[in-house]
């Protein structure tokens, strides 16, 4: 802030600033690749652990699956009851309605609906759920071991149980699942709900729902085994839900995972400060006489860190976006299913704020420095001096002294 009887430098240090960039280039170039180097390891420490964070609580778990709480044998009114509760974030439905064998290859085929996908790992490929009672989603590795070739339209004649007369189905998409290899004898296909209605699944079936529970009553294991248990007494389902411990385990936050990001980002930032503070401190040393000439034309101790400081940030404004960039694409790269817009978000301000913080505190103490020097001292530092200048020391003694007398005063002597 400039005071009203002070003059306003802001121009002349910006101009000074530039001038010192565009001269001192190899001081530049270190200081933005080392300020880089530290926002691009922050940057990626942070998207990485929020990535791995991501892919084991709503990456779709292949595995285990994503969801918390598993309830066979349920009613359509129970299923309404749940579909309702405002405290479950995804509800998914599940109900086998045939399993088919043909040349050594099990199809089973049941009505899911699109969340009972996403908690069970999957995902349609290509094409859209099936909405009409004669279309069907199926995975095209059983296609191509069947020998049939058909697209998305076309009709299917898929076998029926016991040897009984196939049924014809209209294919609406490709379902995609974590399985693969050549070994493989049992694979997926999805009907619709007009077609479990049609054949009375509520009565001839058993239905089965899976859910999560949303972040605000997911603090805990304990928590969400307890609201799992409210959640199903208020929908009436008297049989004990199914807790899947294996996901329940990965969806929490390791806290070995958390210790080493926070350990991650401090050495980062430790090694941050030391090198940058290096940087700026062997230059403003081979500098000082500098310094001390703009303290001889007036420059106060509060302009010369004015001065420091605006570097720092001038480098910073360079370095910080460079590093971003690079850490983010590191982090896609590593963890592509992770990747979240939204860990973007809340990281970038930590990792700017963090970066510029570790820019300030390696500059203070040169800042410190260059602002402490007087003008008369500064030439103290001055470097490349003349070895000619420096004389050689000899021994001091009468007979010495009285010869320097002599020949200092040839005139008076004789």
């Amino acid at each position: 802030m400039t005071l009203p009887f002070e003059n306003d430098t802001t121009e002349i240090i910006r101009k000074i600033v530039s001038a010192q960039l565009k001269h001192d280039k190899l001081k530049k170039y270190l200081s933005i690749f080392a300020i880089s180097l530290a926002t691009f390891l922050m940057t990626a420490v942070l998207l990485l652990v929020s990535g791995i964070i991501e892919v084991n609580t709503n990456g779709g778990n292949s595995i285990t699956g994503s969801y918390q709480a598993l309830v066979s044998g349920l009613t359509k009114q129970q299923y309404e009851k749940l579909s309702t509760d405002e405290r479950i974030e995804k509800l998914g439905f599940n109900a086998l309605v045939k399993s088919a064998s043909y040349d050594g290859l099990q199809l089973n085929i049941s009505c899911s609906n699109e969340d009972s996908l996403v908690l069970n790992g999957l995902s349609v490929s290509e094409g859209n759920m099936p909405q009409k009672k004669n279309e069907i989603l199926v995975e095209k590795d059983y296609l191509s071991k069947q020998g049939i070739d058909a697209k998305i339209g076309d009709k299917i004649v898929l076998p029926g149980e016991n040897n009984q007369e196939g049924q014809e189905f209209v294919i609406s998409g490709y379902i995609k699942t974590s399985a693969k290899g050549t070994e493989r004898s049992l694979y997926a296909a999805i009907v619709s709900m007009e077609y479990f209605l049609d054949i009375d699944g509520w009565n001839s079936l058993s239905p089965m729902a899976m859910f999560r529970l949303k972040s605000q009553y997911a603090s805990g294991s304990e928590q969400i085994q307890n609201e799992i248990t409210k959640i199903c007494v208020e929908a009436g389902i008297l049989q004990s839900p199914s807790i899947n411990h294996a996901y329940l385990e990965l969806s929490q936050p390791s806290v070995l995972l958390v210790l080493a990001g926070i350990a991650g980002l401090a050495i980062v930032i430790m090694a941050g400060v030391l090198v940058i503070y290096c940087i700026f401190y062997i230059s403003i040393i081979n500098s000082i006489r500098e310094y001390g000439q703009l303290r001889t034309i007036g420059m106060t101790e509060k302009q010369i860190k004015r001065l420091v400081y605006k570097e720092g940030t001038s480098l910073s404004l360079i370095a910080i976006p460079i590093g971003l960039i690079v850490g983010t694409f590191l982090s896609y790269f590593l963890v592509p299913q992770g990747f979240q817009f939204k860990n973007i978000l809340w990281a970038y301000p930590i990792v700017i704020l963090f970066s510029y913080m570790t820019v300030r505190l390696s500059i203070r103490k040169p800042a410190v420095i260059a602002s402490s020097v007087s003008p008369i001292e500064a030439y103290r530092f001055e470097t490349g001096s003349n070895c000619g200048d420096k004389h050689k020391g000899k021994k001091i003694t009468p007979i010495s002294l009285a010869k320097e007398q002599i020949l200092r005063d040839k005139k008076r002597m004789f």
